[in-house]
């Protein structure tokens, strides 16, 4: 067997890209947590070993399927291995609603804050972190999060439609974009729809008063949904199902074989937003109008062919809500 001073070392931005842990949150847990203890270079750098790679790498792991991470720290391998087998943390896509507002992390420096400052984020419910948003893309059973929030440093001509596509990629309701520097033009072509621009930097008592906003515009965002008359004037279809009712179905499709009901409750739960997304839009002038009246629409009549096919599944399954 190989000694520690035989193994092959690693600095720490390896140790981040073998872990996919931001450096930041590797620099939180070790002064916090102590989850490693790394060796030091005559220049104080940090240098990490396989055994060191290793259980970060089971750390990691834990985290992400929701272990807090001072449950975990001091664990020895043995145990970290065990405890990953047995599959014991609580699985977040059937955790009731009122645990906290489902939310992903985007960017090194916000999971670096929820990593050192759990405890002051009450009423939030971080289902994972990532350090880009093209790692941001939800799993076949994977709870979609609430509230995205994306820790962009630069604001550029390119950010809004990037935090479109973010937003589509998570299957999210809001995104929080916690940016550094931008122009006043910038920022307000990203501020729009179901997309919340924030100066940042943020502590974690803001970061947690800027979600729980978020959380009650896309509440509020839900509620305007419900809203639509059976028989209004405008040709919109009413809705099947509830916001609660699609969340019901949601939790419960991971639990039986067939997760088909799981993914039509997403696809009819991000419709019905994009329709009050369309009413709510800024109309310049009658020709903007009429657009997004044609995208309401469009949007109104496939997400009613959603629901038909819905409420057919949920009674071939033989489910009910």
């Amino acid at each position: 067997m190989e000694s520690d001073e035989q193994q092959p070392t690693y600095r720490i931005g390896a140790v981040s890209r073998l872990t996919q842990i931001p450096p930041e949150t590797l620099r939180v847990w070790e002064r916090r947590y102590h989850v490693v203890e790394p060796r030091r270079t005559g220049g104080h750098g940090r240098l990490y070993g396989q055994n060191d790679v290793e259980r970060l790498t089971l750390i990691k792991k834990l985290v992400d399927r929701g272990h807090a991470i001072s449950t975990v720290a001091h664990l020895s391998m043995d145990e970290l291995r065990t405890r990953l087998d047995a599959h014991e943390p609580v699985q977040h896509a059937q955790a009731p609603a009122g645990d906290g507002v489902p939310v992903w992390i985007v960017g090194e420096s916000l999971s670096a804050i929820v990593a050192e400052h759990p405890a002051d984020l009450e009423g939030i419910r971080v289902l994972a972190t990532m350090q880009t948003p093209e790692e941001a893309a939800p799993g076949p059973a994977a709870e979609n999060p609430r509230i995205v929030v994306w820790d962009c440093p630069t604001v550029d001509a390119q950010t809004p439609r990037a935090a479109q596509l973010l937003l589509h990629r998570c299957r999210a309701l809001r995104l929080v974009v916690v940016y550094g520097f931008a122009t006043r033009e910038h920022v307000e072509q990203l501020g729009s729809g179901r997309v919340t621009a924030i100066r940042g930097p943020l502590n974690a008592y803001e970061l947690r008063r800027v979600l729980l906003d978020a959380d009650r515009a896309a509440s509020a965002l839900e509620l305007r949904t419900e809203d639509l008359a059976p028989d209004s004037v405008d040709g919109i279809p009413p809705r099947r199902f509830s916001p609660a009712a699609l969340a019901k179905i949601a939790r419960m499709s991971p639990a039986v074989q067939c997760e088909c009901p799981q993914h039509m409750a997403s696809l009819v739960t991000q419709i019905t937003a994009f329709e009050a997304y369309s009413a709510e839009c800024e109309n310049r002038n009658e020709k903007d109008a009429a657009i997004h009246a044609m995208l309401r629409h469009t949007a109104a009549q496939a997400r009613a062919r959603l629901e038909d096919a819905l409420a057919k599944l949920m009674e071939a399954e033989g489910f009910s809500v």
